[in-house]
């Protein structure tokens, strides 16, 4: 990832000018403590990316702020990646890591993601997939596996029934299911954690084993 090209101990972003992103990085930054998201949306790329160490906090996220591209988490915490797109805030949620050196990327789209990810291709046992978002997870350093939990709000869609909803990923070909080992919220908002540890990492997805 080469040098910093700047690190903060705590990060208070904080814009209210009302263009979107308010921030754009110009290179990579790390932040040592503390990220707080007041106002203002910040674009990232894989590049110029946002970098959250071990230890360090990300709060108060919101659809008023969030990062608009890839984040990393360094680290053996519980994280939720302040990631959104087009003024909507969806995170996506990892358990602890092992180890405080490994780390994961996240980012979110709010698009289908059949132009890249075929909504047709999927396993037994998945009646169907988003049409309207997905996030990328991919594990970056190290071998840990963790749970991963996803998240729906009123821009979401196809979330109907939660009994039968699944986190899905696609493996390279299709479209698999990672379970329901819970849900939380109402078929408005709300989240789904895998059903187990997942230990590979690519497109993530909502998908259902039901038509309704």
């Amino acid at each position: 990832s080469g040098a910093d090209f700047v690190s903060y101990y705590n990060l208070i972003l904080n814009n209210t000018s009302g263009t979107n992103p308010q921030f754009t990085m110009e290179g990579l930054a790390t932040v040592r403590n503390n990220i707080n998201f007041i106002d203002g949306v910040v674009a990232t790329t894989s590049t110029n990316i946002l970098v959250i160490n071990d230890n360090v906090t990300a709060t108060s996220a919101s659809d008023a702020s969030y990062v608009d591209g890839p984040v990393r988490k360094v680290g053996n915490d519980v994280f939720a990646f302040p990631v959104g797109d087009d003024n909507n805030y969806q995170p996506i949620y990892i358990t602890a890591p092992g180890v405080t050196t490994d780390a994961f990327e996240a980012q979110y789209f709010e698009t289908d993601p059949d132009a890249l990810y075929d909504d047709a291709s999927k396993a037994v046992g998945i009646d169907h997939v988003s049409s309207c978002e997905y996030w990328l997870l991919n594990r970056t350093a190290g071998t840990s596996n963790v749970s991963v939990t996803l998240t729906w709000d009123p821009n979401s869609c196809g979330v109907t029934n939660l009994s039968t909803l699944l986190v899905s990923r696609w493996n390279g070909t299709q479209w698999t299911s990672h379970g329901n080992g819970g849900t939380g919220g109402t078929v408005t908002t709300g989240t789904i954690i895998s059903s187990g540890l997942v230990t590979s990492f690519s497109p993530f997805t909502l998908a259902s084993s039901t038509s309704a």
